[in-house]
């Protein structure tokens, strides 16, 4: 299942269009009320550094968070359940004004697919 907020139809689309059979199910502009009943289903919680992260692992759901330019030392979810995956890019974390001049996300773009299969493993 993925989770589409505002700014994430690309990826949304760059997903499903990997997705081998059939297509997961994609939510959008659901209730806080929905999104807590799905959470609350969920084997493991894939995402960014944002709210719906926080909620899942508020939760104690499973969850792997994904940081790019902000610091998970100030703003990574807590729990015995939570890992933090980030890019070993000198910088990252950046500032607001960096940030706004950047073009190339280095910080994400260095992620790689593989040590976030590792850390869904570990929190599993």
């Amino acid at each position: 299942m993925l989770l589409q907020g505002p700014a994430d139809a690309a990826a949304v689309d760059a997903v499903r269009s990997r997705v081998r059979g059939r297509p997961p199910v994609v939510l959008r502009d659901d209730p806080p009320s929905r999104l807590k009943g799905v959470l609350a289903r969920c084997g493991l919680f894939l995402g960014n550094d944002g709210g719906v992260t926080h909620l899942a692992a508020l939760m104690g759901v499973p969850t792997v968070a994904v940081f790019g330019p902000s610091d998970p030392v100030r703003w990574a979810p807590r729990g015995p359940r939570v890992q933090v995956v980030r890019s070993p890019a000198p910088c990252s974390p950046c500032t607001a004004e960096a940030l706004q001049e950047c073009a190339d996300r280095v910080c994400l773009s260095r992620v790689e697919t593989p040590e976030v299969l590792e850390a869904c493993r570990r929190t599993m």
